[in-house]
C-alpha cells in the first residue's frame, strides 16, 4: 500500500500524459527526409569532392549501401521496441541503462550541433541575399523553428511538409533541366570502377563517403518518431528505406549533373557548387533558385534536428538518465517542451559563440560511433534470440560503419578534436553515471518510505 501510494504520488500529471500518435507515413517520410537533405549536398558536396575527385559518386554509393544496411536493423530494432528513445533505447536493451544513457547524451550533442551548424548554413546562403549579419539569421531560424515545434505536432508535420516539398521541387528542376547538359563520356569515367583499383583512389573514396556520411543520418530521426507515429511497427520500416533511396538518387543526379557541367577543381573548391553548377546551364536565375533550395533544405533539416534530439532527451529523462523536468508533456500541444528550448538553447549558445565547425566535425564522428552501437546491438540481440534479423545483414552493416570510422580516426582526426572526442566521451559517462545513480537511490526511497512518512515533496523529483 506504501509503495503504491508513493508511485502515485511521483507521478507528474504532464508526465504521465505521454506523448500523442499524430504522425502519418508522409510526416514521417518528410522528417526523415528534411534531416537528411540538409547542408550534405549544398556545402559538404563540394568537401568530399575534393577529395573523392572522379570518384564522389562511390563515395555515395558506399554510403547509400551503409544506410540501407543499417536502416534495416533500425527497422527491425523499432519494430521490437518502438520507443522515442530510438538509438538510446536500443542500446539500453542490448548493452544496460548506463551505456545507453551516454548514448543518449552523445546522441542529443550530436543533434543539437547538427542544429547549429544548419542555423549556420542558412545565414550564411541567406546572407548573400539580404544585407544582413549571418549570425542574427541564423539565431531568427532557430527561434522560428522552436516556436514551430512548440507549437504541437500538426503544425511541425505541416512546415516540414511544406519546405522538404519546395526544396525537392527545386531539385528536381535542376536535375531535369541539368539532364539535357549531360556529358556522357564523364559519367561514364566517374562510373569506372577500375579507377577505383589504385589504394590512393580507393583510401580517398572512402575518406569522401566518411564526410558526406553526416548527410544520411537523417533516417534516424524517424525511428524517434516510434511514439507519435501511426502503426509505427510496419510505417518506421517504410519511411527509412523510402526516405534513404529517395535522398541517394536526388545526390546523384545532382552531382551527375553538377560535374557534366562544371570540372571537379572548380566544383570542389567552392563553398556553394551547386550554386555555381546551375548557372552554368540556367543562369544567374538559376543560382537563385539553388540558393533558394539551400535555405529551405538548412531550415528543414534545422526543423527535424530539434524534433529528433528533444524526443531523445524526453525518453531519456523519463527514464531516469536526464532531469525529470526535461519529460514533462505540454497538456495543450502534447509536446515535451523543456526538451525542446533545451535543445534549442544549445543550438543557440553554439551559434553565438562561433564554434559550431569544429563541433559539427565531432557529431559526424558521434553519429557514426552511435550508428556502430545499434548495429552491434542488433547482433547482440539475434543472437539472444530477443529479435530476429538477417545476421549477415547486421554484420555487413556493422563492418561498412567501422570503416569510415576506421578512416576518420587514422586521416582527419586532429588533436583538438581527438581531446574533444575523449572529453565528451567521459562527460557523457560521467553525466549518465551520476543522475542514474541519484535516480536508482530516489527510486529506493521512495519503495521503501512508510505510509505515514512521505514527505510533502517527492524526493524523485528532486532531479
Amino acid at each position: 500500500k506504501g509503495e503504491t501510494m508513493v508511485g502515485k504520488m511521483s507521478e507528474n500529471k504532464s508526465e504521465s500524459k505521454g506523448l500523442v500518435r499524430e504522425f502519418k507515413l508522409l510526416e514521417a517520410v518528410t522528417i526523415g527526409v528534411g534531416g537528411m537533405i540538409g547542408g550534405g549536398i549544398f556545402a559538404a558536396i563540394g568537401q568530399v569532392t575534393r577529395l573523392a575527385d572522379d570518384m564522389v559518386l562511390y563515395s555515395l554509393l558506399f554510403c547509400t549501401i551503409a544506410a540501407l544496411l543499417t536502416g534495416y536493423n533500425y527497422a527491425k530494432l523499432a519494430e521490437k521496441f518502438p520507443s522515442s528513445g530510438a538509438s538510446y533505447t536500443y542500446v539500453s536493451k542490448g548493452f544496460g541503462q548506463k551505456l545507453g544513457s551516454s548514448v543518449a547524451w552523445l546522441l542529443w550533442f550530436g543533434y543539437s550541433s547538427a542544429s547549429a551548424f544548419y542555423a549556420v548554413s542558412f545565414g550564411l546562403y541567406l546572407g548573400h541575399f539580404i544585407n544582413v549579419n549571418w549570425r542574427i539569421l541564423s539565431l531568427g531560424l532557430i527561434a522560428i523553428m522552436t516556436l514551430i515545434n512548440l507549437g504541437g505536432l500538426k503544425y511541425l508535420g505541416k512546415s516540414e511538409n511544406a519546405i522538404v516539398f519546395g526544396k525537392i521541387s527545386i531539385l528536381i528542376v535542376f536535375i531535369i533541366a541539368g539532364l539535357f547538359f549531360i556529358n556522357v563520356d564523364k559519367v561514364t569515367y566517374m562510373a569506372n570502377p577500375i579507377n577505383l583499383s589504385s589504394t590512393p583512389s580507393l583510401i580517398n573514396t572512402i575518406l569522401g563517403g566518411a564526410l558526406i556520411f553526416i548527410a544520411y543520418e537523417g533516417f534516424e530521426l524517424i525511428a524517434t518518431s516510434a511514439e507519435e507515429l501511426n502503426e509505427p511497427e510496419k510505417n518506421i520500416k517504410i519511411a527509412i528505406f523510402l526516405s534513404i533511396i529517395t535522398v541517394s538518387i536526388v545526390y546523384m543526379l545532382s552531382v551527375i549533373v553538377s560535374l557534366s557541367v562544371v570540372n571537379v577543381t572548380e566544383f570542389s573548391s567552392s563553398e556553394a557548387p551547386l550554386v555555381i553548377a546551375a548557372e552554368k546551364f540556367l543562369g544567374p536565375l538559376g543560382g537563385i533558385m539553388m540558393g533558394i533550395g539551400a535555405v529551405l533544405s538548412t531550415s528543414s533539416a534545422l526543423n527535424a534536428s530539434i524534433y529528433g534530439s528533444s524526443r531523445i532527451l524526453y525518453s531519456l529523462a523519463r527514464d531516469g538518465g536526464a532531469p525529470k523536468k526535461l519529460a514533462e508533456i505540454n497538456n495543450r500541444t502534447n509536446i515535451p517542451q523543456y526538451s525542446v528550448l533545451f535543445t534549442a538553447m544549445l543550438a543557440t549558445i553554439l551559434v553565438t559563440l562561433g564554434v559550431v565547425e569544429e563541433v559539427s566535425a565531432l557529431s559526424s564522428m558521434f553519429f557514426l560511433m552511435i550508428f556502430l552501437m545499434v548495429n552491434l546491438t542488433s547482433i547482440k540481440l539475434t543472437r539472444e534470440a530477443v529479435i530476429r534479423v538477417n545476421y549477415a545483414i547486421s554484420l555487413i552493416a556493422t563492418i561498412m560503419v567501422t570503416i569510415p570510422i576506421g578512416f576518420i580516426l587514422a586521416y582527419l582526426m586532429t588533436p583538438l578534436l581527438w581531446t574533444m572526442l575523449f572529453v565528451s566521451l567521459i562527460i557523457a559517462f560521467v553525466i549518465s553515471s551520476i543522475i542514474l545513480k541519484h535516480s536508482e537511490r530516489n527510486t529506493v526511497m521512495a519503495t521503501t518510505l512508510p505510509v505515514g512518512n512521505q514527505p510533502v515533496s517527492n524526493p524523485a523529483e528532486t532531479l
